[in-house]
């Protein structure tokens, strides 16, 4: 399950490069699906790290699981943020505040509805 879930992060990466650089899309929805989309690839590889230390890891609440979570797709992911946080603190593994501060970044862009320094196309 770990490697499928690289892959998908390797999906994301590469339609966000696609994405960016299409002609057939606005100035607006190159940043706007690009963003987005290497967001969720960033969010996924940090999820493919805490499963390779623990499936469990990847649950936003544990005592929430049952037996047939994953099977009936009932069942909630960590965001980047406590995913970030469980790496720190379970996988000691810490990124530089400078990786840190991009991924805030890209939050904050991937939320923005217009960014302002980007025409109407």
């Amino acid at each position: 399950m770990e490697t499928h879930v690289i892959e998908n992060a390797l999906d994301f990466i590469i339609r966000a490069a696609d994405d960016f650089w299409s002609e057939e899309l606005t100035d607006r929805q190159q940043l706007k699906y690009s963003t987005i989309e290497l967001y969720e690839a960033i969010e996924l590889i940090s999820k493919a790290r805490l499963m390779k230390e623990h499936w469990s890891l990847i649950l936003r609440n544990i005592d929430k699981y049952q037996k047939d979570s994953f099977e009936k797709g009932n069942f909630v992911l960590v965001n980047l943020e406590l995913a970030i946080d469980r790496l720190k603190n379970v996988c000691n593994i810490e990124l530089r505040p400078s990786c840190l501060k991009a991924f805030e970044d890209l939050k904050e862009l991937r939320n923005l509805e217009y960014p302002h320094f980007c025409r109407q196309s």
